[in-house]
């Protein structure tokens, strides 16, 4: 059988092989061939991206690709080299059409000069090629092109044909440039759905301009039916590109539908009188509630949103500012077009409880991305303000474009206070909101004498210490504002990783105790932040034995107030599994504990944690005449090592496996109906 995993041979000199391995050699044999698939770039990813190819500006980039609804494509690593490549020389996206035009180019091009010697086709030949190609696949609905000499000559259009004037090397070397993808099966595809509309459109405009040719090409894309005009079904998708090429088209489309010319191509290249037109006609159909589903699509504003429609958006917010559903479209248009004359209309809309929830999310980015800072400031102020619950998603939208400093740090820990009730099963992105704002915070502010991080952590911290608590007596973390956990730990691990002061502060300190503790007692029902903390507490020493010695004295505070046993053993406290760690190469530091703590108990805390770290070791003999040194003098201590090293089940440790045994009953019955409760509030 291919592809299958080596077996594990038995050693020669007779060993036994360990239960693991018989048990992988009595398993069916499985296949070691593995398929991975690239999942598309989030905008985290996009930005790493970006920063490794050494782009510039990345915030403004980010921006542009979302105003411009090219997110989808960036998130492709290899259109998205592209897009870095215009920007790099640019500083600007410009439009659809011009980065389209300028990633087929760059497409076009060579890459590789041993190719290029054997066979050279410049790029205004390859992409007149590619423009023919483009309109056969279009006019025959026929995605695959045969490259030549291939197996299966009945597959796929025949490139050779299509180029009959072309050389076979020169078809070659066309369908192996970048535009196209991969041969499979003998058989290329446009690599986009856009290039190849684009491609065509500018194949048929090419038609338009020789001689006779406007009214057989004209024909292909309308035609009358039953006394009416329509656009073709196949050519659709082409004609928003054409449009842009030729008047009389667009004039032609534009009368039959006017909403074809927002369901692709660049609308922004259209003359300004028709995008006008355009506009007032899109907001007259929404407002009337006729159904105008692909204009109010994001990518559709997208199309048409441009600076110089800022007077005629401003009109129709001003002429439809009671009608939510026109709102919604008019603020996103406001948003992606930059419009920030609109920005004091928008502003009352997103502030309005009474208003609908989608009317003001889209206002409300309107203020954020366009607005001053006074602007932006005063409608976070006025929402913190106003009367009644603040939406989620309404603060993720203002959290998502707001200015990282200690200003919008104190905005967002005023809003917190007056949100509505957390659903685990809602998704408002403010969760992800939260995160994004995080990683946009400095450690300290310009001057450095702030730290919006340090402010943020202290802020969180006061919520999650507010009662009621998910369990009275083990996991002191508010029942509440346990969601802010995840955001908390994130700008925790930050100040960790810039080896900050504030990463040693109470409030740091008590959330990173918060988090093991909440994970065990809300297990699977529990949103943990996903970092490397847990690498980076036991990597910084200070850090590390600041933690571990206050999560004693939290577990010293719950023993108390239950009257229960001293903790004097470190495993009262590791079995959590806490952030702070120590290896066997911190042995010798917590010899030191043993000698320098005052508490005689910690001394006790420190001497099984010492004893454990020498049994990890192997138990050598110059560590354990060290551990023997270390409590000459103090009989107690010396007593608990005796204890330590000749081990026997006291009552004490009896009651310790109990307690740890009722415990786990205990959490799981809590997870068993927390779970039950979140099922059965989903099928309410």
């Amino acid at each position: 059988m291919p592809f299958v995993n080596p077996k594990l041979e038995k050693t020669g000199d007779g060993d036994v092989v360990s239960e693991e391995v018989e048990a992988v050699e009595r398993a069916e044999p499985e296949s070691a061939l593995r398929v991975y698939l690239l999942d598309p770039l989030d905008e985290s990813g996009i930005r790493k991206f970006a920063d490794c190819r050494g782009a510039p500006q990345i915030d403004k980039l980010i921006l542009e690709l979302q105003r411009m609804n090219l997110m989808s494509m960036a998130a492709r690593p290899f259109d998205l080299e592209g897009i870095l490549a215009k920007w790099a020389n640019d500083q600007s996206l410009d439009g659809r059409l011009e980065l389209l035009q300028h990633n087929i180019d760059h497409r076009l091009n060579e890459i590789d000069p041993n190719r290029a010697l054997r066979q050279p086709l410049n790029r205004e030949k390859a992409r007149r090629g590619a423009r023919v190609l483009a309109a056969a696949v279009i006019l025959t609905g026929e995605p695959g092109i045969r490259v030549p000499d291939a197996t299966q000559p009945d597959k796929g259009i025949d490139a050779e044909t299509v180029l009959g004037d072309w050389e076979p090397a020169e078809v070659q070397a066309l369908l192996e440039r970048g535009i196209f993808n991969d041969v499979l099966y003998g058989i290329v595809r446009f690599r986009h759905r856009e290039v190849r509309e684009l491609l065509a459109a500018e194949w048929f405009s090419h038609q338009l301009r020789i001689g006779n040719a406007r009214r057989a090409t004209e024909i292909l894309f309308f035609r009358e039916q039953y006394g009416h005009s329509v656009i073709t079904h196949r050519l659709r998708p082409v004609l928003p590109w054409l449009m842009l090429f030729d008047a009389e088209i667009r004039r032609k489309a534009l009368k039959i539908a006017p909403e074809v010319a927002v369901e692709g191509g660049d609308a922004a290249h259209l003359p300004f009188a028709e995008r006008t037109t355009l506009l007032h006609d899109i907001v007259r159909r929404i407002a009337g509630d006729e159904d105008d589903r692909a204009a109010r699509d994001n990518s559709a504003i997208a199309r048409i949103a441009q600076p110089d429609l800022s007077g005629d958006a401003l009109c129709l917010i001003t002429q439809h500012q009671d009608n939510d559903d026109a709102i919604f479209f008019l603020g996103r248009l406001v948003w992606q077009g930059g419009m920030t004359e609109c920005v004091p209309a928008l502003s009352g809309i997103a502030t309005e409880p009474a208003r609908g929830i989608y009317a003001r999310i889209a206002a409300t980015r309107a203020v954020m991305t366009c607005g001053m800072r006074d602007q932006k400031d005063h409608l976070w102020s006025h929402l913190n303000q106003s009367p009644g619950a603040l939406p989620r998603s309404l603060l993720a939208e203002v959290v998502d474009d707001a200015d990282a400093d200690v200003v919008s740090v104190d905005l967002l820990l005023a809003s917190i206070d007056k949100l509505e009730a957390h659903d685990h099963f809602e998704a408002t992105g403010l969760r992800q909101a939260l995160h994004g704002f995080i990683d946009r915070l400095p450690i300290c502010d310009d001057l450095g004498e702030f730290q919006p991080l340090a402010a943020i952590v202290s802020g969180f911290n006061d919520y999650l210490d507010r009662e009621p608590y998910i369990e009275r007596r083990e996991c002191h973390v508010s029942e509440e504002f346990s969601w802010l956990l995840g955001p908390a730990t994130h700008a925790v691990e930050r100040l960790v990783s810039a080896r900050s002061e504030a990463a040693l502060s109470s409030e740091a300190l008590s959330i990173m105790l918060k988090m093991p503790v909440a994970r065990f007692w809300r297990g699977e029902n529990f949103d943990e932040y996903k970092g490397h903390i847990h690498e980076m507490v036991p990597a910084w020493k200070k850090l590390n034995d600041a933690l571990f010695w206050r999560s004693v004295e939290e577990g010293r505070e719950r023993l108390e107030a239950t009257k229960e046993k001293r903790l004097i053993d470190e495993w009262a406290e590791r079995w959590i599994e806490h952030y702070w760690n120590f290896a066997v190469d911190r042995f010798h530091d917590v010899l030191g504990f043993v000698a320098m703590r005052d508490f005689l108990d910690d001394k006790l805390v420190a001497l099984s944690l010492a004893h454990r770290l020498l049994m990890q070791a192997g138990k050598p003999d110059d560590w354990l005449s060290k551990l023997r040194r270390v409590v000459e003098g103090n009989s107690e201590l010396k007593e608990y090592l005796d204890t330590l090293l000749n081990p026997t089940k006291s009552q004490h440790a009896i009651e310790l496996e109990e307690a740890d045994a009722r415990r786990k009953i205990d959490v799981k019955g809590k997870r068993t109906r927390a779970t039950g409760n979140a099922r059965n509030g989903s099928n309410a």
